[in-house]
């Protein structure tokens, strides 16, 4: 099986007549458009050939990110660093093999943009990590966006797209979104040191992560800054701190394994789920009932009102269940970007 990578000019040069650049950005331009510029009648060289680390027979690179990379912090936990030391090594496109997923990665934000545009309508999603699936029949809870396929996919994604990409609407988040962000910088600023220096400044941004995407999405504040938070926010709060380095750990065990014994980590990332999706329920509960009150009083919100869950409670093409699994999946998605 062969690919083809790089296949075009950087989309920054569409308007370069239209907006006459300066001498320096020119000379940016053509660099990038040499360095992505298409050239045809090229065969592509075989997926063996992209280069990458080697690792081992079977677990592949997996050592790489659980050994310790010193000061006792795992490889999982500077994924950034050691991409970066990938491209340092291999370049910009390069593959890498752990346990029974492969994976090519690119870093060339053109590419990276170029890929997206051209991925079709319904895109060819990464494998699905297998106990996230078992934990789905299990609990028989429906799939999100970040499970789905195909025409279903589709479907969620479109509903959601209404109220998380229209101008319009998300204008109408700054508010509650810049009250997340002077949180965060008060935060900083009574935990900084003599010298200046936020110690842990990872768990201070996954606290405005998680505020900022709990805004949007539950219409409501996690008090992940606040000293004494809600028990179901401080439960919710440590189920997503926990459930990453949870995540990683389990991902090298076989899920066969448990029909035979449950390992210490399956339990922990059941554990996780159900608080987060506990919690997602309960907000889903109180939104209904202030709906209601809302209907009463003849005081509902038009569609372009940013309420996000209000809209998808609102609407008759997806239920309960179904809002339940997109908010928890959009949730992890938006928090793992800063992890």
């Amino acid at each position: 099986m062969a690919f083809k990578f790089a296949t075009r000019p950087p989309l920054s040069l569409q308007n370069f007549c239209k907006n006459k650049p300066s001498l320096k950005a020119s000379k940016y331009f053509k660099f990038r458009s040499a360095q992505t510029q298409a050239v045809e009648g090229i065969a592509a060289k075989p997926f063996k050939e992209i280069p990458g680390p080697k690792g081992l027979p079977i677990i592949g690179t997996l050592l790489d990110y659980v050994r310790d990379q010193g000061e006792g912090i795992r490889g999982y936990k500077r994924m950034h660093v050691m991409q970066q030391q990938r491209i340092q090594q291999f370049g910009s496109i390069y593959r890498e093999k752990i346990l029974n997923f492969e994976t090519v990665a690119i870093s060339n934000p053109d590419d990276v943009q170029f890929l997206f545009r051209n991925e079709g309508k319904y895109p060819t999603r990464e494998p699905i990590f297998p106990l996230w699936m078992k934990y789905k029949e299990e609990r028989k809870q429906a799939h999100g966006v970040f499970s789905l396929r195909g025409e279903e996919w589709y479907k969620v994604r479109r509903i959601l797209n209404m109220k998380m990409l229209k101008p319009k609407v998300i204008g109408e988040y700054a508010q509650g979104l810049n009250e997340v962000s002077s949180d965060l910088l008060s935060r900083l600023k009574q935990t900084r040191d003599d010298e200046g220096l936020i110690p842990n400044i990872q768990d201070e941004l996954f606290k405005w992560s998680l505020e900022s995407v709990g805004t949007v999405l539950f219409e409501t504040r996690f008090g992940s800054f606040s000293k004494s938070p809600s028990d179901e926010a401080a439960k919710f709060i440590e189920a997503v701190e926990k459930l990453f380095e949870v995540f990683l750990k389990a991902f090298p065990i076989p899920v066969w394994i448990d029909k035979f014994y449950r390992p210490t980590l399956f339990k922990e990332f059941y554990d996780c789920m159900d608080a987060m999706y506990n919690f997602a329920d309960r907000c889903i509960e109180i939104r209904l009932e202030e709906i209601r009150e809302k209907l009463e009083m003849g005081n509902i919100r038009d569609e372009d009102a940013a309420e996000f869950l209000t809209f998808l409670i609102s609407r008759d093409d997806i239920n309960s269940k179904e809002i339940t699994a997109n908010l928890v999946e959009i949730l992890m998605a938006a928090v793992e970007t800063v992890r």
